[in-house]
């Protein structure tokens, strides 16, 4: 964490970021205005600006997208080795149409899974919809690797692939 008072600052402290930032950590959020304007300088020749050019500025209000969001993942053991997992995703945007997505994964031996899923229900005009896709998870020589492929429909725009690599040393 960082001091609050910035005038509490040590001197090999006090640079510009620690004047003019915020620094936050851990868990939490952080929630400012996002439509107001401060401080606008009206004198056309700070900053190097020519004062002899004219010009004019309109500025609108608008209210804060905000999105409520909501996930709901529901796991079952299936045998001794497989897993099958439910899951089911809403969105309540402010400013958009709300919509729901669903999936399921099965997998054998956390080793190989297989998913589907269908994105964007109750959504207006949606270009999404179908989604499947599968992965593998392994170990060779002492590195954990990881690989996914999906597959989405994207309407008009046609399908979209996905490809995901990964390796943990």
């Amino acid at each position: 964490a960082r001091e609050l008072n910035p005038d509490r600052l040590i001197d090999n402290q006090r640079d510009w970021i620690n004047r003019h930032t915020v620094y936050t950590h851990g868990n939490g959020f952080v929630a400012s205005p996002a439509n107001t304007v401060r401080g606008i300088a009206n004198d056309p020749n700070q900053n190097g600006d020519n004062s002899s050019l004219p010009g004019i500025r309109y500025t609108d209000a608008f209210s804060v997208p905000v999105l409520f969001r909501v996930g709901l993942g529901l796991p079952y053991q299936v045998g001794h080795d497989g897993r099958l997992l439910f899951v089911a995703d809403a969105f309540h945007p402010n400013d958009y149409s709300e919509s729901v997505n669903v999936g399921a994964e099965y997998a054998m031996r956390e080793v190989v899974a297989v998913r589907a899923g269908y994105q964007g229900i109750f959504l207006q005009d949606s270009e999404v919809g179908l989604t499947l896709g599968a992965g593998v998870n392994g170990r060779f020589e002492g590195y954990r690797y990881r690989c996914d492929y999906g597959w989405t429909d994207q309407g008009r725009l046609g399908s979209a692939h996905r490809l995901t690599v990964g390796i943990g040393f």
